[in-house]
């Protein structure tokens, strides 16, 4: 293994070491070793898949390390313990490299840090490449720990989820999190056409898949193509989730209309709501962290946006300006993006939707006071659980009796929405981010 091949290996576990010590999203963590860095696109690459992936199978890989340790992992230092994870996951789950060539470097890497610990890591990675420790999958009748570990979550949302899906979509929710997802792009049609994107990436046009349902989305089966071309950077296209394109759709943008975007960070859907305007009308960004709404303005610059005005604001219970047309897009647990973002299922709990709830609501009920007659309001996370959800906007009407739902089939195809008139997305039905959205509007009473 070369120099370079070495210091990515160090880079990954460096992120991995923050991402286990920290409640830091892991894009933020390789912001910060990835920017202003002389790291190569292709070790870039590197590492993002092993992180990920490691992450993402980190509890059955502690399995197989536990069963070939043949003692109490947990005595085990934390970094070293990180080392074996990336040894075993590049030669369980990745092809690329021989599996001599990851034992050999996991032994240096070891040497570095850990050299009472070599002749361990040597024997044990050996091991699970010769032998290959095959983890019984679980039948319908199997434990929650038996699911936990063969299909690396958490233990309280294998049981949640067990107890709301049958065996056979359970099966089919926990493999799509388990898979590399598709990173999808939202093109601006203000400034860019799709024939153009082909022509700039004539290599790959071949590779270019447009979404069946929103005609200015598409991805490429090699996204590191475009991060790193002109177009992208140059605010032309952006990296959005179909499914909050089909959010912003509920809203049912005209020109010259005003906006509020709360809850907005990063900012993409007050782009897409930008650039459905046309540059005309406002939009009101709000969001409360203040490096979040750094990204917003970040965002904007890029893209050369003027018609945004980005406040600094807790939205349940600060005072807002009022609108006709409102998306509150709520923090969330986010168990519809677990795909995605690869940390999420190992730092959120049972506790935290508990918490959220209690958030949720309020943001809801203080927002919903500053929409105007006829308005219309966007509640949506990225959640696929019913206490974020529909029990969220049960209550919330039960208590504003001048509330009503408009059915989203008006808006968005029907494929994607619930027999109750919210958008309503499942990951492995739709293949894409699972999420919730609901179009409230306020009668005059």
């Amino acid at each position: 293994m070369n120099k370079s091949g070495v210091a990515s290996r160090i880079i990954a576990i460096k992120i991995l070491r923050d991402s286990m010590v920290s409640l830091i999203p892991l894009n933020l963590i390789y912001s910060k070793y990835f920017k202003n860095s002389d790291i190569s696109p292709v070790d870039k690459r590197f590492i993002t898949e092993v992180t990920k992936g490691t992450i993402r199978m980190s509890k059955r890989i502690d399995h197989e390390i536990a069963y070939y340790c043949k003692s109490n992992i947990r005595k085990l230092e934390k970094l070293y313990l990180i080392i074996l994870r990336i040894g075993v996951y590049q030669i369980n789950y990745m092809d690329k490299i021989p599996d001599y060539a990851i034992v050999s470097t996991s032994v240096d890497i070891t040497k570095r840090y850990f050299p009472k610990y070599s002749k361990l890591t040597n024997a044990l990675l050996r091991n699970v490449a010769r032998r290959g420790y095959e983890i019984e999958k679980p039948g319908e009748d199997s434990s929650t720990k038996d699911f936990s570990i063969y299909y690396s979550h958490p233990e309280w949302l294998i049981d949640k989820w067990m107890n709301k899906y049958r065996y056979s979509s359970l099966i089919k929710l926990l493999n799509f999190n388990n898979k590399t997802p598709k990173i999808w792009f939202r093109y601006n049609k203000n400034k860019i056409k799709l024939s153009m994107i082909e022509q700039y990436l004539e290599e790959y046009k071949n590779n270019i898949q447009r979404h069946e349902y929103l005609d200015n989305f598409f991805t490429i089966n090699q996204p590191s193509v475009l991060l790193n071309h002109g177009i992208f950077l140059n605010g032309h296209i952006s990296v959005q989730s179909p499914t909050n394109g089909l959010i912003v759709n509920l809203l049912d943008i005209h020109e010259n209309e005003m906006v509020l975007d709360l809850c907005a960070a990063p900012g993409s859907k007050t782009l897409n709501i930008s650039e459905t305007l046309n540059g005309t009308g406002s939009i009101i960004s709000y969001d409360i962290n203040s490096q979040r709404i750094n990204l917003i303005k970040e965002n904007l610059a890029k893209n050369k946006i003027k018609n945004v005005k980005v406040l600094e604001c807790d939205v349940s219970k600060d005072k807002l300006e009022k609108c006709s047309k409102m998306i509150i897009d709520v923090p969330c647990s986010g168990t519809g993006t677990i795909a995605k973002n690869a940390d999420l299922r190992w730092k959120k709990n049972i506790a935290d939707i508990k918490s959220l709830v209690i958030l949720q609501e309020s943001i809801l009920c203080n927002c919903s006071k500053y929409l105007k007659a006829n308005g219309a309001l966007i509640y949506s996370t990225c959640s696929i659980e019913e206490e974020e959800n529909w029990m969220i906007i049960d209550k919330f009407l039960k208590e504003n009796s001048n509330y009503r739902i408009d059915n989203a089939s008006k808006y968005v195809d029907a494929k994607f929405t619930d027999s109750r008139g919210a958008i309503n997305i499942n990951p492995y039905k739709h293949s894409i981010d699972g999420g919730f959205a609901v179009r409230l509007i306020k009668y005059d009473t």
